[in-house]
C-alpha cells in the first residue's frame, strides 16, 4: 500500500514521492527489520531521505491516528 504524502509532493514534487515509494517498497520486499538486507536498505533509505531533505512526518502522524482508531474499536 502506498501513501501519497502531500508533504513530500509539496516540498520535492511527484517524482521524489514516487522514488520514495519505490525505495520503501524495496525495503518491504527485502524483509524490512526482519532481515539483514532489509535493515541495510532501511539505513540507505534513511540516509537518502536526509540528503534529499524528505520528511514523512505528516504521513506518519496520520497513519498513527488511523491505527489508533482501528485498534480501539
Amino acid at each position: 500500500m502506498a501513501l501519497d504524502d502531500s508533504n513530500v509532493i509539496g516540498r520535492k514534487g511527484l517524482v521524489y514521492l514516487q522514488e520514495s515509494q519505490s525505495f520503501a517498497e524495496k525495503v518491504l520486499q527485502n524483509g524490512a527489520m526482519q532481515t539483514e538486507r532489509g535493515r541495510d536498505l532501511i539505513e540507505k533509505y534513511d540516509q537518502w531521505c536526509i540528503v534529499e531533505r524528505i520528511s514523512h512526518g505528516g504521513a506518519a502522524d496520520l497513519m498513527a491516528v488511523v491505527l489508533f482508531f482501528y485498534f480501539i474499536n
